[in-house]
């Protein structure tokens, strides 16, 4: 369960806190932050691309990766770190890589706390015999049923996101075009919500998580990626 568009609905809700409008004289380069902010916290869940045909082969070692390289205190310093110097002569491609740094933080501290599950935030020092995981949940046993409905609510938080965008686009008078077919995915959340509900009761947890990921991955997480782009101005605006 990567709950993408929660992680989504949180960075969007930090820009409209803490860094709400624009000026004229930094407009691109706050709007690049805040965007990279939003895209960042959704950015570590990217890990499912290779972990989603892994599990077809080793579910078990599939499943043990997700929250590993993506999520390493050590990765985000080591990209976002090696751009923000790349682009360091280019303030909006730097304020970007900021906030998209930043962003990818918020995804981690998140995820320590909440999905049952432990992240291991110093990847890869384990092969080196370090403690690298951080499991609050360590103690706590988790039926297959609740992890499935955990997955069967990316697609809800996902239409929440939606929702949310479609909202501060509608009061903002920005990217208002695209919002007839935002409403129309928005509720395609919500009906991939009610039939992926009933079937983490109907099916096995293995079975559920070969139906589920197989339309996270190759659909609706790459769905929600383009949307944010194509959301760019709203967010800038927020």
């Amino acid at each position: 369960m990567a709950q993408a568009g929660l992680h989504g609905i949180i960075g969007l809700a930090t820009v409209q806190r803490f860094w709400p409008g624009r000026t004229p004289e930094n407009d691109e380069v706050r709007a690049q932050f805040k965007y990279g902010l939003v895209l960042g916290n959704m950015i570590p869940d990217v890990d499912f691309f290779v972990l989603g045909p892994m599990y077809l082969i080793d579910s078990a070692k599939a499943m043990g990766m997700h929250r590993t390289f993506t999520h390493s205190l050590i990765t985000l310093v080591a990209v976002t770190g090696a751009l923000y110097l790349w682009y360091r002569r280019d303030p909006r491609k730097r304020a970007h890589w900021l906030g998209l740094g930043t962003g990818w933080l918020m995804h981690i501290l998140v995820d320590i706390f909440i999905w049952f599950s432990g992240v291991e935030i110093l990847w890869p020092l384990r092969y080196l015999g370090v403690p690298d995981t951080i499991n609050l949940w360590a103690a706590v046993p988790v039926p297959g049923v609740v992890s499935s409905l955990l997955g069967a609510f990316d697609y809800f938080f996902f239409g929440l996101y939606y929702y949310y965008l479609i909202r501060t686009a509608a009061r903002l008078g920005t990217n208002t075009g695209f919002l007839p077919t935002l409403k129309k995915v928005m509720w395609l959340q919500g009906a991939l919500f009610v039939v992926y509900a009933g079937l983490s009761f109907a099916l096995s947890p293995g079975l559920f998580n070969v139906a589920h990921y197989a339309v996270f991955i190759l659909f609706m997480f790459p769905l929600a990626l383009w949307v944010t782009r194509r959301m760019r101005d709203t967010i800038a605006a927020a």
